[in-house]
């Protein structure tokens, strides 16, 4: 049995033979963490003299300021900066701290000691976190008891208490930053043999499943019509890379995010920092001495590896060729790159597993059974073999669906994902969730462009509890089996009517009338009142709602910060649409204050109605193509030509056709008919086109409206043939 003393003594035998990464720790730690802070300090300090500058200064404010910044550089500084070495180091000694095993010899030596094995491991492991811990808790006490003394000079001993908090935090958080790594190194060193494939070995463990899972939603999006991006795992799938997930980690901390998602985070490295590190552990107790100087000795760790890899490869090969090649030929051309690069890559894993040029064909059945599996996962996503875009429940095993077009809604919403509103809805019609479906799988089932469409999101709830996402392509005719959804008070309350939420907190409100944008600030009682209104006004009709039916007078803007399920706080913009058939709603704002200016008061001088159109073309043609442009359909009167058109040559000149419509009555009566340009017009699949219309101000400047097709009175169509 070894002694305490012996293992101390041995354990001080091992260290001088690293004086190398500890002087490195060491430096590292020092110039990062605490000569960094020190030129933070002196510049922060710089402009005000010093110290004594910034005190005399007699600015209350400022020197709040001041120590607020200095506490807060302290703790984020010492997160991302500490982090990084902690990171570099965990490589270097991972890689490194287990060197010995790398050379026969040494095995050899290093094995006839009067050492247990496990003892040995102890040691050596021990030894590689006190290269990191030591100059880091060193380093970082300097910088602690140096920022105390700042703050102390400048008044600021109550943040004392925060910046020890803070120190605490760093301390426990980047203890299992280095260990996760370092066992990332650790076990890549335990299954090798040589440097080449320890390095080749710690690039698989550490980016491995996130690389393999960018692929799927690569392959996803590529070739999945329908694909909705799941709403939760690329922040849990990025822990199973730990050389991804150790920055990501400490990024996330920085930006303060949510205490439950930081101990989510921090559960899940700390379980991989301890699966590795026993995995490290076992390699290293069934670990042959003849396994120095060869490549992977784990016979069963290297064909995974280079299965992995291989079927990687091979995906990789054929997406890229598909890339390249966009016609007919692509299926061709990505099952060659496909092959191609499975075969390479195998090969070349092999030649370096092995340390042997004439390994490249020494697995040929597994080569041929990993280039299959790239090729079956290939064809699978490329012909959707597994029908994931003609899912299709029966009726009765469906509980209930949640839907959600942007194109249909006048909720806008900022760095938040759009199912957090398939969330919150719960429709359970089964018979028109059925037709609905059916509809949109079938069209899944055609071939061809599906022509105009709208993107629905989509998320059907079965009996048995489960869920799955979709995004469909929404036709217009399939308003018929989609409007009892769109139309139900599920979907507005969801997507079109003002909330609580949005009328208070931190909300701000803005009002659009005509056109001219005044800022309201918070929000007033009648303004609640008008909400209330407008919501009563949807539900009684919908449709005109969803269409956006009628003249847009007014919009009011609600925005500000919502917290998120996860406990975030995200950008929301409500934009609550009045029309002029809203009368309730347009008493309401007047009721407010809030007045509709007409067209004289907006100082509207004159419109513009332009047309595209050849320059030779005739009276008739012109006519119909302004029917044609503007959506009117009247009495085929025509108007005389008033000059003749020119032709140069053979080659027609198109030109834009104006109509200028300058008398008060026509003004007025025209801007009857128009929304200003701040209206949502044409998004949806079910709604009216618009055309655009120009108007002259008083001040010379010019303005955008909107004129809904068909609405323009016949004289005006006729004004285009003179």
């Amino acid at each position: 049995m070894t002694s305490k003393h012996l293992f101390f003594k041995a354990m001080k035998e091992d260290m001088r033979h690293k004086l190398w990464m500890a002087a490195l720790s060491v430096l590292g730690n020092f110039l990062v963490l605490t000569v960094g802070w020190m030129i933070w300090r002196s510049n922060a300090l710089r402009s005000w003299g010093g110290v004594q500058g910034l005190m005399q200064s007699g600015d209350a404010r400022i020197i709040e300021s001041f120590q607020e910044e200095a506490a807060g550089i302290f703790g984020a500084y010492l997160m991302i900066a500490g982090g990084i070495i902690a990171i570099l180091t965990a490589i270097m000694t991972g890689l490194f701290s287990f060197r010995y095993l790398f050379h026969r010899n040494m095995v050899d030596t290093c094995h006839s000691l009067p050492v247990k094995r496990d003892t040995l491991y102890g040691i050596k492991y021990v030894n590689g976190i006190l290269i990191w811990l030591v100059p880091f808790l060193v380093s970082l006490l300097l910088t602690f008891f140096m920022c105390c003394g700042l703050l102390r000079q400048v008044g600021g001993e109550a943040r004392i208490p925060k910046i020890a908090s803070d120190a605490l935090c760093g301390i426990f958080i980047l203890t299992v930053i280095y260990l996760l790594v370092y066992h990332v190194g650790l076990a890549a060193v335990m299954i090798s043999g040589n440097v080449l494939n320890t390095l080749v070995s710690m690039m698989i463990l550490g980016f491995g499943v996130m690389t393999s899972y960018g692929l799927i939603i690569g392959f996803f999006s590529v070739y999945m019509g329908t694909y909705y991006m799941p709403p939760v795992d690329l922040d849990t799938v990025v822990y199973g890379s730990p050389l991804i997930s150790a920055p990501f980690f400490l990024f996330h901390w920085v930006d303060e995010a949510d205490f439950w998602e930081i101990g989510r985070g921090l559960l899940l490295s700390a379980g991989m920092m301890a699966v590795l590190g026993a995995g490290a552990w076992l390699l290293y107790r069934n670990r042959a001495s003849e396994a120095a100087e060869q490549g992977i000795w784990n016979k069963t760790t290297a064909f995974i590896l280079r299965t992995v890899v291989g079927v990687a490869a091979g995906m990789c090969g054929w997406g890229f060729f598909m890339i390249l090649v966009s016609d007919s030929r692509a299926l061709g051309w990505g099952l060659f790159g496909a092959v191609l690069a499975g075969v390479c890559i195998f090969g070349v894993m092999d030649i370096i597993f092995q340390m042997d040029f004439k390994a490249f064909f020494s697995h040929k059945v597994q080569m041929a059974g990993t280039v299959a599996a790239s090729l079956l996962i290939c064809f699978t996503f490329y012909w959707d073999w597994f029908g994931y875009d003609t899912r299709l429940p029966e009726p009765e095993e469906i509980a209930e669906i949640a839907v959600f077009d942007m194109n249909l809604t006048n909720h806008y919403l900022f760095r938040m994902p759009d199912d957090a509103r398939l969330e919150n809805m719960h429709y359970q019609d089964s018979d028109t969730i059925y037709a609905f479906l059916e509809r949109m799988v079938g069209h899944e089932r055609e071939e061809g462009f599906l022509g105009e469409t709208d993107r629905i999101g989509v998320k059907v709830t079965l009996n048995s509890g489960r869920s799955y996402y979709r995004n469909y392509w929404m036709r217009k005719e399939d308003k018929e089996v989609a409007w009892p959804i769109l139309t139900s008070e599920e979907y507005l309350k969801n997507a079109y009517l003002i909330d609580d939420a949005t009328l208070e907190g931190d909300s701000e409100c803005r009002l659009i009338m005509g056109g001219e944008e005044r800022y309201v600030g918070r929000i007033l009682p009648q303004i609640r009142s008008a909400a209330e209104a407008y919501n009563r006004e949807v539900l009684e009709a919908p449709d005109k709602a969803l269409l956006r039916d009628g003249k847009l007078v007014a919009e009011v803007i609600f925005g500000g910060y919502y917290e998120t399920a996860d406990g975030g706080f995200r950008r929301r913009e409500v934009i609550m649409e009045v029309y002029d058939y809203m009368v309730n709603t347009v008493a309401a704002l007047q009721a407010a204050g809030f007045e509709l200016p007409d067209a004289g008061e907006l100082g509207i001088e004159s419109f513009v109605l332009a047309l595209e159109c050849e320059e030779d073309a005739t009276p008739e043609e012109r006519i119909a193509l302004a029917r044609e442009q503007y959506g009117v359909s009247g009495p085929k009167e025509q108007a005389a030509p008033d000059s003749a058109q020119t032709a140069f040559g053979d080659v027609a000149v198109w030109n834009s056709h104006q109509v200028s419509i300058a008398e008060r009555e026509e003004v007025e009566e025209l801007f009857g008919l128009l929304s200003f340009e701040y209206a949502y017009y044409s998004n949806s699949v079910f709604g009216d086109d618009y055309v655009d219309v120009i108007s002259f101000m008083k001040d010379g400047s010019i303005r955008e409206w909107c004129l809904p097709k068909g609405a323009l009175p016949e004289k005006y169509i006729l004004r285009f043939g003179k």
